[in-house]
């Protein structure tokens, strides 16, 4: 039986169709962020996607009082579906693994005084270094007070419009293609763009550094297609 990637992505759609969201705060223009409210695990964010674009983002109930996080990422046959869930509580999805597809999973540390994280991944037509690499740009989005790292502020321009940054941090896009990203910004003097590219041993986001406090408008193109994003330097 030969396996097309859309299945995994359709597997993906009848999970989140059940999902519910009361850890859930709105508004700070990534779903991570706001998913991380309420939750007692670290939540990851993967800074890299393999060129792959978001398509969902939900969650479902796992165990007593806990939730887990259900994301599909895909382009054309090939898909990514990420679950994460506290150690303490491992929420597997329930689906038998379909020929073609490939389950990873690895633990991530946990920070001040939520546990360590389960990442679960389901993947169809992700070569290993790729999936290596989805891997290894995996950024927790709670930081422990006192800490002096700071995890950037990470945004997928094709789902949200807006987004505030620190003056101390920076704001990274999301995005396939990294390298074929550009902007346009209104007011120069508040942000910058930095571009996105292959550096070598590793492929870059393109993004924006904060240069002063205020609010612009920065018009990102994507192979012709325009974006509108504002951003607020706070």
């Amino acid at each position: 039986m030969k396996i097309k990637g859309g299945l995994v992505a359709i597997v993906a759609a009848g999970i989140l169709a059940a999902t519910t969201f009361p850890a859930l705060a709105m508004g700070s223009g990534n779903p991570y962020e706001d998913a991380q409210v309420g939750l007692n695990y670290v939540v990851y964010q993967p800074s890299w996607m393999a060129g792959l674009a978001l398509k969902n983002f939900g969650m479902h109930k796992c165990g007593v009082g806990d939730l887990a996080l259900n994301v599909n990422y895909a382009a054309g046959k090939k898909s990514i579906l990420l679950t994460e869930s506290s150690t303490k509580n491992i929420c597997p999805i329930n689906m038998m693994l379909i020929r073609g597809a490939t389950r990873t999973v690895v633990n991530e540390p946990g920070a001040g005084s939520l546990t360590s994280t389960q990442v679960a991944v389901i993947s169809v037509g992700i070569p290993r270094a790729q999936l290596n690499q989805f891997f290894a740009h995996l950024v927790p989005r709670y930081t422990a007070p006192g800490s002096k790292v700071v995890a950037p502020v990470l945004v997928d321009p094709t789902v949200v419009t807006n987004a505030s940054v620190a003056l101390s941090n920076v704001l990274v896009f999301t995005v396939p293609d990294p390298d074929q990203w550009s902007a346009t910004i209104t007011d120069p003097t508040i942000v910058s763009f930095v571009a996105g590219g292959n550096q070598g041993t590793y492929t870059t986001n393109p993004g924006l550094k904060p240069l002063k406090k205020g609010t612009t408008i920065v018009t990102l193109n994507h192979n012709g297609v325009k974006i509108a994003f504002s951003v607020t330097v706070f």
